[in-house]
Order: structure tokens, then C-alpha cells, then sequence
């Protein structure tokens, strides 16, 4: 009994990152106590280097953590991380998912949010000084990387003549969005798919393995190459 104990622990609880930095492993323990409603490994948040989360959970709403949701300072950046699920809200990530200083994610009342995070590649996430809102429902694909400065929605936010435009937004698995890139309501981008750089996508669907460039965004090439998340040396 006691040694399948100790192999439990081993297998979902991050030992190397208690004996590395003591104090944000504490921290990561109270958010994930705090703010995860169900989680496969523990701590489910995990804060890497001097990052600060600015967490509003309201009541009803729902967080699950099937992998780790991870903070991490770029560029030695100070910005906080902030998220806020309101009342009746999911929001449910499958796998590991990183994001950077300067991440904001709004999911409004009754919305629904699901994150795939890595699945194949060496990581998924956002890199920092992102957007997402969510209205009613908006998917991010297993293994996606988003670049700085991007905006994530499904919705104008703003009502004409008291309507209020709406439609769910998805990006397929493995999608790269380049920095500076809007992603509007209605937009479902197909897998293997690319963003390039300060485009603006905005209700349209787009097939798989497209690059997709510029304002409003079109489809450049078909049958692109596959990509991979690993950097330049």
C-alpha cells in the first residue's frame, strides 16, 4: 500500500519543481486549492519565475486541469497574469498549457472555453501579452502556439441597435498564430494551419493546412508544410 503511495506521488506531483523553487511550488499548491475544480496532477498551476496571477473565480464557474496550466516570465517581463470565470462558466484545459507575462483571459457568464494544449509537440501556449474573451463558446486545438500581442474572440462586445454579434470561434489542432494577429468571432481556422504576422481574421472558415495572411486575412497558400514548435538555434 505504501509504496503504490509513493509511486502515486511521484507520478502526479512535481517533485523536481519543489526542490527548485520552494516558494512558488507553495504558491502553485494554494492557486490550484484555490481556483481548480479538478485536476489530474497536483499542483495543477505551476508558476515559473516572478510571475504574479490576478485570479476572479466567481461562483458556479468550473476549471478543470487535465495537465498543468503553466505561468512563465518572457523577457524578464513583469506584466501579471489574469483570468476571470464568471458565473456559470467552464473552462477546461486538456493538456499542458503555458502561458506568458501579460495574459489576460475573460470567460463571461455562461461561456464555455476549451484549451488542448501539448499533445505531440515539445509545448503549446501563449507566448505573452495576449487576449482572449470569450462570450459563448471559442476552442484553441492541441498543440496551437500563439505569439504576442495577439486577440482572441468570438464576439464584438459591443451591441448595434441592442444586438449583440456573436458565433464561436476555433482554431484546429497544431495552428500557429504569428504576433500581433486578431482572431474575430466566426473564425474556424483548420489544422496545421499558419497566421502570419498582424493579420485579421474575422468570420470565415479556412481549410487545413492554409497559410493565412493578411487584414481582412485570405488564404495565401494551400497545402503548406508542416511546422514545428521547436526554435531556431
Amino acid at each position: 500500500m505504501i509504496d503504490k503511495l509513493i509511486v502515486w506521488i511521484k507520478k502526479r506531483t512535481n517533485l523536481k519543481f519543489f526542490l527548485k523553487s520552494p516558494i512558488n511550488f507553495i504558491y502553485s499548491v494554494i492557486l490550484t486549492l484555490l481556483y481548480v475544480d479538478k485536476w489530474t496532477y497536483f499542483p495543477a498551476i505551476l508558476i515559473h519565475g516572478k510571475i504574479k496571477l490576478k485570479f476572479i473565480k466567481k461562483r458556479k464557474s468550473y476549471f478543470e486541469i487535465n495537465g498543468r496550466l503553466i505561468l512563465e516570465q518572457w523577457m524578464n517581463g513583469n506584466e501579471s497574469v489574469s483570468i476571470y470565470l464568471d458565473k456559470g462558466s467552464e473552462t477546461v484545459i486538456c493538456n499542458d498549457f503555458s502561458i506568458g507575462n501579460g495574459v489576460r483571459i475573460f470567460v463571461d457568464k455562461d461561456a464555455r472555453l476549451k484549451i488542448g494544449g501539448k499533445k505531440k509537440e515539445l509545448g503549446s501556449g501563449i507566448t505573452a501579452k495576449s487576449i482572449i474573451m470569450v462570450k459563448k463558446y471559442l476552442e484553441i486545438g492541441s498543440d496551437c502556439i500563439i505569439a504576442w500581442d495577439t486577440f482572441l474572440t468570438d464576439c464584438d462586445w459591443h451591441g448595434i441597435e441592442g444586438k449583440y454579434f456573436q458565433k464561436q470561434t476555433i482554431l484546429g489542432d497544431h495552428v500557429w498564430i504569428g504576433v500581433g494577429v486578431k482572431v474575430l468571432k466566426g473564425s474556424i481556422i483548420g489544422k496545421e494551419s499558419i497566421v502570419t504576422t498582424n493579420s485579421v481574421v474575422h468570420n470565415r472558415l479556412f481549410d487545413e493546412r492554409t497559410l493565412i495572411s493578411g487584414n481582412p486575412a485570405i488564404v495565401i497558400k494551400t497545402d503548406v508544410s508542416n511546422w514545428s514548435r521547436e526554435m531556431v538555434s
